[in-house]
């Protein structure tokens, strides 16, 4: 193996971004850090090493990545039930194999509740940027609680959508971006990846 293969440890980038202080007013400027995390080569040597503590982390953060996954079910399903989960495990949509293979949007979930807060928030920067009526307004944060799972394969939605986003995102101002940053970066890459996903008669 050559030297990076072999490599334990890799540079990555951090930012980090602050809201204004309700009290004093006062905002903390972004704070933007190189730091080392390990390689698969490194996580390897974690799970063949003797140290517990490091094996139950991976294993905690492991967890964390399924659970998303799997809530992403329940909160689209107010029937969801042990039977359903027991159907997707049998389906084989619970495994690791699974989540690693699906589009990076759908992998990197955030709640519902993360989503209504969004959209609240949604609705008051749309309405003072804009002159869509309320109803559209509101039918548009639905569609971004629900995931644009509603206007799946609708391309001329989707593009209403991603203009609407880009409206927000120029709009909103450094503090609800901040607060939201979670939940728009996933929908805007969501969107991206249904844009992706043309099919067309000639694929049929």
């Amino acid at each position: 193996m050559d030297q990076a293969t072999q490599a334990t440890e890799v540079v990555e980038k951090a930012s980090f971004h602050y809201r204004k202080n309700k009290d004093s007013g006062v905002k903390r400027a972004s704070v933007e850090v190189d730091y080392k995390v390990p390689t698969t080569a490194g996580l390897i040597s974690y799970l063949q090493g003797d140290n517990q503590k490091v094996k139950d982390m991976i294993r905690d953060a492991v967890l964390g990545v399924t659970n998303g996954h799997l809530r992403s079910f329940v909160d689209s399903d107010e029937n969801f039930d042990q039977a359903k989960a027991d159907q997707l495990g049998a389906e084989g949509k619970l495994s690791l194999e699974y989540i690693a293979n699906l589009p990076k949007a759908d992998r990197n979930q955030v709640t519902r509740e993360a989503l209504e807060a969004f959209a609240k928030s949604y609705m008051e920067v749309i309405k003072a940027s804009t002159d869509k009526s309320a109803a559209k307004i509101e039918a548009a944060a639905g569609l971004l609680v629900n995931r644009f799972n509603p206007i799946r394969g609708d391309e001329a939605a989707l593009a209403v959508m991603e203009g609407q986003l880009a409206i927000y995102a120029e709009n909103a101002g450094e503090e609800a971006l901040a607060e939201h940053t979670a939940a728009l970066n996933f929908l805007v890459a969501k969107l991206e990846d249904l844009q992706s996903a043309k099919i067309t008669a000639d694929d049929l």
